[in-house]
């Protein structure tokens, strides 16, 4: 197959050249002989036009020729032409960067979404209370679909439930962090855990958490068995195995009750109740270790 064109060139009297595609006459031509039944178009107009410049222009002997493209950009030509097509397939979906495919979120990406629901929730149930506050409410503000939400928790208390279990795990002081305040130094030791627990409960998250469980516990019981075992009962287990392990007490357990109501409790009193500052809070910890101490030893 030879990809190229036919032209016509010539020389007026003037000495300048012209040329024009013989593709062009020919269809001028076949115009002409359809003429006397079709009215002229604008592209055999066109045609006749440029060819009644030229034929002003040029006259004498003309030479026609074929005047092929190179083999070369032939080549080429064929190439791009069957190389490239027009139409290659249904785009493939980029790949989410750490999702398990295209359009599916990864495992880090649910938990991530679901603590956000959780969070929120918990936020809408503090400030509305536990009536005032729907699954609807909760869902429109993150965007969620309801499908979503429902499937994964059915209904209202149990969403409610979920949110206030996942912030009392949360804030929990772990038994590592309790012992990483021991030190050989008895009432250091004490103060360390004193802070800590007392830093736990005093926090926004803890204060939070106190106010929503208050607020409900008269209608669903088994918050304030919850949160006791969680927080309560933990502290008070570390609190025994580390009386056996340091002081020689005969009842450990009496020990482990007298320091959470006189430090922990006593402290966050003075927060919730009298609201005091931070460094009264540090005062009212050492004092209160101090007291506690006195009345072990």
């Amino acid at each position: 197959m030879m990809v190229g064109r036919m032209i016509a060139r010539g020389r007026d009297a003037h000495g300048e050249s012209g040329e024009i595609d013989l593709r062009d006459q020919r269809a001028l031509v076949d115009h002409r002989a359809g003429s006397r039944r079709h009215r002229r178009s604008p592209l055999a107009t066109g045609l006749s036009r440029r060819l009644s410049r030229f034929n002003n222009k040029c006259h004498g002997s003309f030479l026609f020729m074929l005047d092929p493209l190179p083999l070369s950009q032939q080549d080429g030509a064929m190439k791009v032409e069957s190389d490239t097509p027009l139409f290659t397939g249904k785009p493939a979906k980029a790949r989410r960067e750490g999702g398990g495919g295209p359009g599916r979120p990864s495992r880090a990406q649910t938990e991530a979404r679901n603590r956000e629901l959780l969070d929120h929730a918990l936020d809408l149930f503090l400030e509305r209370g536990f009536a005032g506050t729907t699954i609807e409410a909760i869902i429109d503000d993150l965007g969620m679909a309801r499908r979503t939400v429902y499937a994964r928790y059915g209904d209202k208390i149990t969403l409610f439930k979920a949110a206030l279990q996942r912030a009392i795990d949360d804030w929990v002081v772990p038994e590592e962090q309790l012992r990483a305040a021991e030190t050989d130094d008895f009432p250091e030791t004490m103060l360390g855990v004193a802070r800590l627990m007392v830093g736990h409960a005093t926090s926004a998250s803890g204060m939070r958490l106190t106010r929503i469980a208050h607020a409900e516990v008269i209608r669903m019981p088994e918050i304030g068995t919850y949160l006791s075992e969680r927080t309560e009962r933990r502290a008070m287990a570390y609190l025994v195995a580390l009386f056996r392990r340091r002081l020689a007490l005969a009842n450990p357990e009496d020990a482990a009750k007298a320091f959470m109501l006189l430090v922990v409790d006593g402290a966050f009193q003075a927060r919730v109740w009298h609201g005091s500052d931070d460094a009264e809070i540090e005062r009212q910890i050492a004092y209160r270790t101090k007291l506690f101490l006195n009345g072990v030893s």
